[in-house]
């Protein structure tokens, strides 16, 4: 829960970071603090019914890159304008607008067009939050909601964005202790006011059919309905790395191996292997099922060749892609957990150009899938 509370103490970070992406249309917005918040959204609808359908629309639109839409799930509409302008610039001293480049959006949130290529598919548990979590939660994100009104509120008509990004900041150093989430002082009732969060593991999956985890936050704003606060991966990298620890080293054993038996074989034509049309795609593996484009026995004793040079190949299952006159990669899982694979040397399978799956996404079935795919 650190990194969640992390980011979600600072609601106008995550504001911030979620408006400063994709092609948003320019916006005119008065320097009147009422009328600011009417005019930096095509959304007038704020909140949702259901968590659940703030959830599917959150990475539906981020799916359809758009970003203003995915920034309208994250909070309120009169607080997201408001962050809206902190964001704006002055066009011609006329209109407002925030450029929404890809510089920005490389900058704000890296490797974006990960979310790009997801698809919610269902919520598939609950996780639970104990009562002093949610309590920390609910008063960071009143205490944001608190400071960002307040400030707008300072003036007659808004000041530059910069300087009413400042105030925000000042009026919550002076709202809640960041370190502790403890508020310094009462909020007042009649801005939004979260009442419930809710945190949920759910599974996506993208044009491949393959399955995501991530855990998502969502909460309630009384006389709105329901936001997403926060949503990052189930499964980290550090989980694929960690649960693939000691295979990696043998799927670089594996590579040089296979080369070396199958160049003997080819010299002496065992199973007729000087015949093969190397040119062409085929995988072979000591599986016989994972064979494509090879006969079967003679897979067979090329993996027998292969296990007398590789130590430690007992404990795991793997494939050798071949293909263009030569081995293209190894894909190696341990015996007892297919979930996660090591690919070796590309770490990922490349399908076209522009599409791709590393091998941190996916399973040692979705690999060979994948493989065969590409070769069809």
């Amino acid at each position: 829960m650190k990194k969640l509370f992390a980011a979600l103490i600072a609601v106008t970070t995550l504001a911030c970071t979620f408006a400063s992406c994709g092609d948003k249309p320019e916006k005119k917005a008065s320097n009147s603090s009422s009328e600011a918040v009417s005019e930096s959204s095509d959304t007038e609808d704020s909140g949702y019914e259901s968590y659940e359908d703030a959830i599917g629309d959150f990475y539906r639109l981020m799916a359809e890159k758009d970003y203003d839409g995915a920034l309208s799930v994250k909070m309120p509409k009169n607080i997201r304008d408001l962050i809206w302008f902190t964001l704006s610039q002055d066009s011609d001293g006329q209109e407002r607008s925030v450029d929404w480049d890809e510089e920005v959006l490389d900058e704000q949130f890296g490797d974006w067009d990960y979310f790009q290529k997801l698809t919610f598919e269902e919520i598939a548990d609950e996780i639970p939050l104990d009562e002093q979590d949610i309590g920390k939660i609910l008063d960071s994100v009143n205490a944001e909601f608190y400071a960002i009104r307040k400030a707008a509120e300072s003036y007659e008509v808004l000041p530059e964005p910069e300087v009413l990004g400042d105030k925000i900041d000042e009026l919550i150093e002076q709202t809640i202790d960041r370190a502790s989430g403890k508020l310094k002082t009462d909020l007042d009732p009649e801005y939004e006011h979260a009442s419930e969060v809710r945190q949920f593991n759910i599974r996506l999956s993208d044009s491949h059919d393959i399955n995501y985890f991530h855990t998502v936050l969502v909460y309630f704003v009384d006389g709105e309905g329901w936001f997403l606060l926060d949503a990052d991966e189930t499964e980290t990298e550090d989980d694929w790395y960690d649960s693939t620890q000691g295979i990696g080293y043998i799927a670089e054993e594996i590579y040089p191996a296979a080369a070396d038996v199958l160049n003997a074989m080819i010299g002496s034509n065992e199973q007729d292997l000087a015949m093969v049309d190397w040119t062409a795609n085929m995988i072979i593996s000591p599986d016989p099922e994972l064979c494509y484009n090879f006969n079967q026995a003679a897979a067979k004793a090329v993996c027998e060749g292969i296990a007398e040079k590789v130590e430690g190949i007992g404990d795991v299952d793997y494939f050798v892609v071949l293909g263009d006159n030569g081995i293209q990669d190894v894909v190696i899982a341990k015996k007892d957990e297919h979930k996660f694979v090591r690919i070796f040397p590309s770490g990922l399978i490349e399908l076209s150009d522009d599409d791709y799956v590393n091998a941190s996404d996916m399973s040692f079935e979705q690999a060979h899938e994948l493989a065969i795919q590409k070769m069809e």
